[in-house]
C-alpha cells in the first residue's frame, strides 16, 4: 500500500433495517423452559466512487452490492432452562429449603455487527502514516455459548451461580500496518471463554454480592489467561 488511498463516497446515508422474531414455552408444570429465537440484519452503507472501486478484486466487490456496502446476515439463538429440584430439603419454617430452585441454563446463539464508518470510509493520517479504510470489509460475527448451574437457598436469602462462557469471535475489524500506511483489515479469529462464580445474600435491609470472574483470550496458536480477585459489595435496600 505505502500511501494514501482515496475511499471518497458519493452517497453518506446508512441504513440499517432488523426484524427479530422468537418464541418461549414451558413444560412440566414450568420445570423446562425452551427459547428459540430468530433476527434478520440488512446494512447498507455509502456507494464508494468509481476509482475506489476500481481498487477492489473480484472477491471483494461479490462482498458489496454495486458500489454500495451492504451487509445482510440471519443469527439466532436456543436456549433452554430445568429445574433440576424445588423446594428440596427442609430447613425449616424460618429457613426455608436447602433448595428452593436448583436449576440448569444453556444458551448458544449467533451475533452479527457491520464494521464501523470509521474502518469503511475515515481517510485520514496517524502521526505522519496514512490511514487507510477499506470498504470491503466482512462483517464481525460471533458465536456464543453459556452453561449456568445456579441455585436459591433459605426462603430465597441466598443465591449461588457458576456461569461458563465461550465466545468464537470472527472477522473482528482492526487496523493494521501494510508498508508506510495503516490499513483497515478483518483479524484472526479469536476465541474467550471463562467462568464466574457469584453468590448473592440479602438480609433486610442489606444485600451482600460477591462475583469472582476468570476467563481467557485465545488467538488460534496461543492463549492468555486473566483473572480478577473477587469483587463485594453491600448495598442497603
Amino acid at each position: 500500500v505505502g500511501g494514501s488511498t482515496t475511499m471518497s463516497f458519493t452517497s453518506s446515508t446508512l441504513h440499517n433495517l432488523g426484524a427479530w422474531g422468537q418464541l418461549a414455552t414451558t413444560a412440566w408444570d414450568s420445570r423446562l423452559g425452551v427459547v428459540a429465537g430468530v433476527r434478520y440484519d440488512n446494512h447498507r452503507g455509502a456507494e464508494i466512487v468509481d476509482e475506489a472501486w476500481q481498487r477492489q478484486n473480484e472477491e471483494e466487490r461479490q462482498r458489496m452490492c454495486g458500489q454500495r456496502v451492504c451487509y445482510q446476515k440471519l443469527s439466532w439463538r436456543v436456549g433452554t432452562t430445568y429445574q433440576i429440584l424445588r423446594n428440596a430439603i427442609s430447613l425449616g419454617d424460618d429457613a426455608g429449603y436447602l433448595f428452593d430452585n436448583l436449576h440448569l441454563k444453556l444458551l448458544y446463539g449467533t451475533a452479527f455487527k457491520a464494521p464501523s464508518p470509521l474502518f469503511l470510509y475515515q481517510e485520514d493520517f496517524l502521526g505522519e502514516r496514512p490511514l487507510n479504510p477499506n470498504p470491503a470489509l466482512l462483517p464481525q460475527t460471533v458465536d456464543s455459548l453459556e452453561v449456568l448451574l445456579g441455585s436459591v437457598s433459605w426462603n430465597r436469602r441466598l443465591e449461588l451461580s457458576l456461569d461458563f462462557f465461550y465466545n468464537h469471535l470472527q472477522n473482528r475489524a482492526e487496523f493494521t500496518r501494510e508498508g508506510m500506511a495503516v490499513v483497515a483489515s478483518n483479524g484472526v479469529p479469536v476465541n474467550t471463554w471463562g467462568f464466574e462464580l457469584a453468590l448473592r445474600f440479602r438480609w433486610d435491609p442489606i444485600v451482600f454480592r460477591v462475583t469472582c470472574p476468570a476467563n481467557a483470550v485465545g488467538a488460534p496458536w496461543g492463549k492468555t489467561w486473566t483473572s480478577a480477585s473477587p469483587i463485594p459489595s453491600a448495598i442497603p435496600t
